[in-house]
């Protein structure tokens, strides 16, 4: 399979599918994936390899038992936010004009092969900046590992590795809680969008060196922006990668998808776990029957086994978790998660019985805003109802719930996935 992929990215881009949880290869002796491999043999073609994931945490956990053991030099790259070595996490570049710090390695300085970035924080004097060092080191690699906000680094690359494609489709989310920084300052006013810009702004003339100020200007700059119980959210769509070979590696493919031109590489399944697709209600933004909407809920947890002890994570955007907080009072066995938060991207959730997904799990204003940008947000939900019903590693066990009329619309696509049966309470 390996020779295969490697041959079509000679003449264009490929997307290589696997089944969700097979990890995108098989792991050999070496703890060894396929995108790792395919990275070895093309660097040993004298070859440029570039491998970008989605955050840095899911290129750190493989690193020592994946990227460490390849027989080819490699470089685990991280941003500035991460190296600055005075500290600063948001727009550390800011302070580079004025720093001290030497940008260079130091005379006879030889980093190992298998470079981490925090090898740099641990072993340069504390006179060089780890950052600046890092930079003028990629060129010596012939594979450079990192998250997606690192690409505009990686040049001169020839091919360019994208674990989770798929999340060029979606909108990338971010959240930030403003409740410390009031509790801080007492003039910030989160009565509006343009309040909270206008206040940020005025702080940061007295406060630059706060480093939480610049967390909240960065996520208000995202495409689209919004405020619920004092958070604030921020989404954008990612640009696909151009100019480059692509080799993209999925779980999940979005619908209509590969891309036009693209070859596909597909790993079946040789078994599909079952998934119910919840019919009797459907769950709509301009139709917030809250009494409507208690009562299916509670009858979907019920059969899902919420009085006989079973474990059961809901996936929820903020409008149906205010629901389900109230029902959580009855049950001490469900736990309520943000659809687009931190457990859509790397994190299982094995302990769980049930994973229930609800439609729609994307704000509005998301909705609206990629309707503007010519995207289609149903992909991005049914793309992300995919990740998030993974997260439970789903098996004969356990069961998936797909919960609202909108996703029956899509059960071809969703059975790609699972065998799909329709349930009605």
């Amino acid at each position: 399979m390996m020779e295969d992929i490697v041959r079509k990215l000679e003449k264009g881009n490929v997307l290589f599918v696997a089944p969700m949880g097979w990890g995108k290869a098989a792991a050999d002796t070496c703890q060894t994936t396929l995108g790792a491999k395919i990275a070895e043999e093309l660097a040993k073609q004298g070859k440029r390899v570039g491998y970008i994931a989605p955050t840095l945490t899911l290129i750190d956990r493989k690193w020592d038992s994946l990227w460490s053991h390849l027989d080819v030099a490699v470089v685990a790259s991280a941003g500035a936010g991460q190296l600055c070595a005075r500290g600063h996490r948001y727009y550390p570049q800011r302070y580079c004009h004025k720093c001290t710090l030497k940008r260079s390695p130091p005379e006879g300085f030889t980093p190992p092969a298998k470079l981490h970035y925090s090898w740099l924080r641990e072993n340069l004097q504390e006179d060089v900046c780890p950052y600046w060092v890092q930079e003028s080191l990629l060129s010596r690699y012939p594979i450079i590992l990192g998250h997606y906000g690192r690409l505009r680094r990686f040049r001169g690359i020839n091919i360019l590795i994208v674990d989770e494609i798929h999340e060029f489709v979606v909108p990338n989310i971010r959240q930030f809680d403003l409740l410390p920084l009031k509790e801080r300052y007492s003039v910030i006013d989160a009565s509006s969008l343009e309040a909270l810009k206008e206040s940020v702004d005025v702080l940061l003339l007295a406060h630059s060196d706060d480093e939480d100020l610049w967390g909240l200007y960065d996520t208000l700059q995202s495409d689209v922006v919004w405020i619920e119980d004092d958070v604030v959210y921020g989404a954008s769509l990612r640009n696909m990668p151009r100019d480059t070979r692509i080799l993209g590696l999925t779980a999940t493919p979005p619908p209509g998808w590969p891309p036009e031109g693209w070859e596909e590489v597909r790993v079946e399944p040789e078994r599909k776990p079952v998934a119910y697709v919840f019919t009797d209600y459907e769950w709509r933004y301009d139709r917030l029957d809250e009494i409507d909407a208690s009562y299916y809920l509670t009858e979907l947890l019920r059969w899902a086994g919420a009085s006989t002890g079973f474990r059961i994570a809901v996936f929820a955007t903020t409008s149906r978790r205010s629901l389900l907080e109230d029902l959580k009072q009855r049950y001490d066995n469900i736990d309520i998660y943000d659809a687009w938060g931190r457990y859509r991207i790397g994190v299982d959730l094995p302990d769980y019985d049930v994973a229930i997904v609800l439609w729609p799990s994307l704000h509005i204003s998301v909705r609206r805003y990629m309707k503007s940008r010519e995207a289609d947000p149903d992909a991005a939900e049914l793309v992300n109802a995919i990740q998030l019903s993974g997260r439970i590693r789903p098996n004969s066990e356990k069961k998936v719930v797909f919960a609202g009329t909108r996703f029956a619309k899509y059960w071809d696509y969703l059975s790609n996935f699972y065998e799909l049966k329709e349930l009605k309470l």
